[in-house]
């Protein structure tokens, strides 16, 4: 938490509007926290990210820990999804294309799915891992979209 930068963005407020921004705030983290807890209920290892708030390394681990697939995941993005994946990697290299990546990516569809989110957004994906997230039920994001972006609608599953 940087206070600088919450005082620099709340400079001229009052009193009751920073108890109000303050308990959003609190709120936030604690519903964040719920959706943690139920992510370690299927499996998951979580750690936060040192770099930035509201972001989570997800780990799942296979094969009696000797296979990890590792999820890097975003609440609150300016993408407006629920979730966003902005980095996963399976290793060892060996497990690649074995069927443990989406094993991962569908135990966070069915965590999001029971937390009654909308939308789970890939980003930034890689040219030879399209294929995986249409296979996993994503779409290309077909509006603007510098980044690549693959979305999990589930108003529409």
């Amino acid at each position: 938490f940087n206070s600088e930068s919450v005082s620099y963005v709340w400079y001229n407020i009052t009193m009751e509007d920073f108890k109000i921004r303050t308990n959003q705030l609190e709120d936030k983290e604690k519903s964040i926290d719920i959706f943690l807890e139920s992510l370690e209920k299927i499996g998951a290892t979580i750690t936060a990210d040192k770099f930035e708030s509201d972001a989570y390394i997800v780990q799942f681990n296979f094969e009696q820990g000797e296979i990890k697939t590792t999820l890097r995941i975003l609440f609150h993005d300016k993408t407006g999804s629920d979730v966003v994946i902005a980095n996963m990697t399976t290793l060892p290299d060996e497990a690649k294309g074995k069927g443990f990546g989406g094993d991962a990516i569908q135990n966070v569809l069915q965590w999001a799915r029971d937390n009654s989110f909308n939308e789970v957004r890939a980003t930034q994906v890689q040219t030879e891992s399209e294929g995986f997230w249409t296979k996993n039920g994503f779409i290309k994001d077909e509006e603007y979209n510098l980044t690549n972006d693959y979305v999990y609608h589930f108003d529409n599953k």
